[in-house]
């Protein structure tokens, strides 16, 4: 019997945000909470939102820089993989994906996360679980003499730049024929409909609801709101 749901059309590639897609919580942010005093958070927080900016994006990115410099500079690395050990104690998998994933795994696709959190931390993460994973692409960190440097090596592995990174494994017309992508609205629409086949998760509920394509899991339900296991499933 199967452990995954599997695709009507067998691909080569799938593609997997991390955050509030393949676990339900911010790995980030939880990163920051446990290695940064709660002075240095609101001071972070404050500074990047009274900052000038455009749209909500901008603030976000404001944030996130924010904590990199504020709060994570300094850091060993090996206090940053400690932590991200500590932290992959704490996430909820959302069964959904993670099904998906086991499915793919089973039909021979690679497998791929690409995550806007750095990938340092969801590499030691998933190292712990025994997941399908052949790679992780995130946000590279700066480090010197073992701390890191408040700095990143590259731009932030957000929206478009996922994109570029995926078509650094593969050309854009492999992706968009023979690979599958997961990933939250509105951030990850770019890798969604980067591909052959895009999946958007809820980030509240963790529930798949929506086939950017039109295509669906066989042996699953598709109502219209979420992906259901079929009870005839084998």
């Amino acid at each position: 019997m199967s452990t995954g749901y599997v695709l009507r059309r067998r691909v080569a590639w799938g593609f997997f945000d991390f955050d509030k897609t393949l676990v339900r919580q911010n790995s980030f942010g939880l990163l920051c909470q446990s290695l940064g005093s709660k002075v240095k958070l609101v001071q972070a927080i404050s500074g990047a939102c009274f900052s000038s900016g455009d749209n909500d994006h901008d603030v976000r990115q404001r944030v996130r820089k924010a904590m990199y410099r504020q709060v994570l500079k300094g850091c060993k690395q090996s206090d940053i993989e400690e932590a991200a050990h500590l932290i992959g104690q704490r996430l909820a998998y959302n069964d959904c994906v993670v099904k998906a994933l086991m499915g793919l795994a089973e039909q021979g696709a690679v497998n791929v996360v690409v995550t806007a959190s750095p990938r340092l931390v969801v590499e030691t993460i998933l190292k712990a679980v025994n997941l399908p994973i052949e790679m992780v692409i995130g946000t590279e960190l700066q480090f010197s003499n073992g701390h890191f440097t408040g700095e990143l090596l590259g731009p932030e592995c957000v929206k478009a730049e996922k994109v570029v990174r995926m078509r650094l494994l593969q050309p854009a017309e492999t992706l968009q024929s023979n690979a599958v992508a997961f990933g939250n609205l509105p951030d990850d629409a770019d890798m969604l409909h980067a591909v052959s086949i895009g999946f958007s998760v809820d980030p509240r509920t963790g529930v798949v609801h929506e086939a950017i394509s039109g295509e669906e899991f066989q042996g699953c339900e598709f109502d219209g709101l979420s992906l259901h296991q079929s009870h005839n499933h084998s």
